[in-house]
């Protein structure tokens, strides 16, 4: 699978598993949100509409009471009257709305049950302000007598709703703590899987990044500092693979070509040997002639022409402008050998420069076939250098 390709499912996995958690997150956070909002709505409001009926309960005990010590008076009578009622219908919606908001059975039972006792105690306070009325408000001793201590087990009862409700609020608030704490868990938990499981596929990506990236940057240092026997091993996908093969093949070529340069080198310098061995037999065979030439015409010079036939001198003559052209042309030769030879004394040099540029760099052993050359240019020079 080439790079990019890996990169590019790498990062939208990553971006991915990101979307999933924070929607898990959202999801999570909004669960929470909706169970408290559940438990302010229900239990908090319940327990909020037990004490309102509490309180309105216990002001109409309060009315009743005023009923009796100012209901002699026609326009307290009406005003006190009213507002008991007033608490009593209040205290009986309250008990009505509170019946349709619990859940808990016990506590339902508990207000069903205070329904009852308040609506009988309801009946007991009209029968009391029946004859309280029939009395002209003056016998209020009959009446309350008739309701007294009616309004305690009421009283209780709402005390035990008020006191189970927020008994009930406590228990689901702790519930909600714990809850909120085990789904903190749950995010850690998760979050950390999720960075680990990044980090990890982080870790494996970048060893199959830096692991090629390494092996290449160690070979071409070895390679710049000469030695050309290395290569890049190893199995890599994609456009590591590429660099792998342009590398090894660069390296090789240059090896190559190299090896070329120091096999060419190498037969120069021995043809070099070769041609200066010869010379030196063309200078020594020269010169070895130019001494016959001499040694020749001296003695013809001794001739004495005028001792032979009229023609001597003639011949005579003609033998010594051979001897000088002999001469001139052994001279030619001698130079020409010697002008070779400092040639070839260059290119040697020249040769040998180049074989010892060469040898600061580490080859690969060069192939049979790159060796076979030099071999009979060597033996050639090895019988040219045994030539008297």
């Amino acid at each position: 699978m080439a790079l990019a390709t890996r990169l590019r499912l790498m990062v939208t996995g990553a971006v991915a598993a990101c979307l999933v958690a924070v929607v898990a997150l959202f999801m999570l956070v909004n669960s929470m949100s909706n169970r408290y909002d559940g438990i302010l709505t229900g239990t908090v409001q319940a327990g909020q509409d037990a004490r309102a009926m509490q309180v309105a309960f216990k002001k109409q005990v309060q009315e009743w009471k005023d009923i009796l010590l100012r209901g002699s008076d026609p326009a307290d009578l009406q005003k006190y009257t009213q507002q008991f009622k007033a608490q009593e219908a209040t205290v009986q919606d309250l008990a009505a709305r509170l019946d349709t908001q619990v859940t808990d059975p016990n506590i339902s039972a508990e207000i069903q049950k205070f329904r009852d006792q308040h609506s009988a105690l309801g009946g007991k306070y009209q029968s009391a302000y029946d004859a309280f009325i029939a009395s002209k408000g003056s016998d209020y001793k009959a009446a309350d007598a008739a309701v007294k201590g009616q309004d305690r087990a009421p009283t209780d009862l709402i005390d035990k709703i008020v006191a189970d409700l927020h008994a009930q609020q406590l228990r689901l608030v702790a519930d909600q703590e714990r809850q909120v704490r085990q789904e903190q868990v749950i995010i850690v938990v998760v979050g950390a899987a999720l960075i680990a499981g990044l980090l990890t596929g982080l870790h494996f990506a970048s060893r199959g990044i830096v692991r090629p990236v390494v092996r290449a940057t160690s070979v071409l240092s070895e390679v710049a500092a000469g030695n050309l026997t290395v290569s890049m091993d190893g199995t890599y996908d994609g456009e590591f693979n590429a660099i792998k093969e342009s590398i090894n093949t660069a390296v090789d070529d240059l090896n190559t070509g190299l090896a070329r340069v120091v096999a060419g080198a190498d037969r120069i310098s021995e043809t070099s040997r070769f041609v200066e061995t010869v010379g030196d037999q063309l200078i020594h065979s020269a010169q070895v002639t130019r001494a016959s030439l001499d040694a020749i015409e001296q003695a013809v010079r001794r001739i004495d022409p005028t001792v032979g036939p009229p023609s001597l001198a003639y011949q005579l003559g003609e033998v010594r402008r051979a001897l000088a052209a002999m001469a001139s042309i052994s001279d030619r030769n001698v130079r020409t050998a010697e002008d070779a030879r400092r040639s070839t004394d260059e290119l040697r040099a020249n040769s040998d420069n180049l074989q010892r540029v060469v040898a600061a760099y580490k080859l690969k052993p060069a192939p049979a076939a790159e060796r076979w050359v030099t071999g009979p240019i060597r033996a050639i020079a090895a019988v040219g250098a045994k030539a008297p």
